[in-house]
């Protein structure tokens, strides 16, 4: 026996020990399989969930790494279909209309349209590694020839193709206040494209590898080293926040606040207007996902499985428990919460539970 694997050996025996330092962790995970406080029901999906889940009418899709794309149920207990891919998925489904619209990396690479309601293939297009929005009717891709490119939803036809250098590595958001796509650009900027013709609006610098969001006015781009930049239509930056730190995702608008979870355990919530903190609650570190927001309270995603309910002030309300590690935002359709394991069992909680 080689002495890597005598020293693998004994840490595997160490770990099974009463006295362990690991010894407390594997107890806490035996726990939290018989936590069902606030469970609606769940469903063991098979494979790691490494998207969020998608809220539609029908029930929660969600995209696993086996390339398999299901439809489960509302209640979380069962699948009303499932899709077979062909290649895994690059990130999570969009919904438009009756379809259900989903990229795929290699071999396949590309898009395809599926019905919501059975499952059942609509059209595909060839597309290379694309990112997917949609809004106002149409369907937008950004993809590795760096094209941002807006398709007709029923058939995958292409309505205009704009190439932008640097834009195919990010996930592009539809601004429907604007009617513009917001398309981060590599390595710092954003880029605003007429809905509508495809003509370059504007570009602005805003920190390395940004990702967006907005809410009725503004648009929030927040860069990878923690600075917060708010954009107005026109592309001015209005203000600028270094939140002195590294974001665990995106950043979520919430009312009049944008929230924005830190890796070192901080959940800041910011104005909207000034960026300022309104309120800041200290979590176990790390941090590795954005929260949910349910209405009263944002869902934080927390080590060893938690989910953490926390209302404006701050306070922690309530805790659910996952029986799996969580890496992925939670996701709220009215009083039901869907929160996606890496060990692919998908959760359904009742947040006002």
């Amino acid at each position: 026996m080689t002495t890597e694997r005598r020293l693998v050996l004994a840490l595997l025996l160490a770990a099974g020990c009463a006295g362990s330092p690991y010894a407390h962790d594997v107890r806490e995970w035996r726990e939290s399989a018989q936590d069902t406080r606030g469970v609606v029901g769940s469903k063991d999906l098979g494979r790691a969930i490494q998207f969020p889940p998608v809220s539609t009418p029908a029930g929660w899709l969600v995209a696993l790494t086996d390339q398999r794309l299901v439809l489960a149920s509302p209640q979380g207990t069962g699948e009303v279909w499932k899709h077979k891919l062909t290649g895994p998925p690059l990130g999570s489904p969009v919904v438009i209309g009756d379809l259900v619209v989903q990229a795929v990396d290699v071999p396949g690479l590309e898009i395809q349209a599926l019905s919501l309601a059975d499952g059942g293939e609509r059209w595909r297009i060839k597309r290379p590694v694309a990112r997917l929005t949609a809004g106002d009717g149409a369907l937008f891709t950004v993809d590795l020839q760096d094209s941002v490119t807006c398709l007709d939803p029923s058939s995958g036809r292409t309505r205009w193709s704009t190439r932008i250098p640097g834009s195919g590595w990010g996930t592009p958001v539809y601004w429907p206040v604007a009617a513009r796509v917001l398309a981060p650009v590599r390595p710092d900027s954003v880029a605003a494209i007429n809905a509508l013709s495809g003509e370059v609006m504007w570009t602005r610098r805003v920190g390395s590898w940004p990702v967006l969001t907005f809410d009725d006015v503004t648009v929030y781009a927040l860069a990878e080293d923690g600075i917060l930049c708010a954009l107005t239509a026109a592309g001015e930056i209005r203000g600028q926040r270094n939140l002195d730190g590294y974001p665990a995702g995106p950043a979520v608008v919430w009312g009049d606040r944008v929230v924005v979870s830190m890796t070192d355990g901080r959940v800041l919530q910011l104005d909207t207007g000034t960026l300022a903190t309104v309120r800041e609650t200290g979590l176990k570190p790390p941090l590795v996902a954005a929260p949910g927001v349910t209405g009263a309270y944002l869902a934080q995603p927390a080590p060893r499985g938690f989910i953490v309910l926390i209302d404006r002030e701050g306070v922690e309300r309530s805790r659910f428990r996952h029986p799996e590690r969580l890496g992925v935002t939670p996701v709220a359709s009215g009083d039901l919460l869907a929160v996606g394991g890496g060990g692919g069992t998908l959760v359904v909680y009742r947040s006002g539970s």
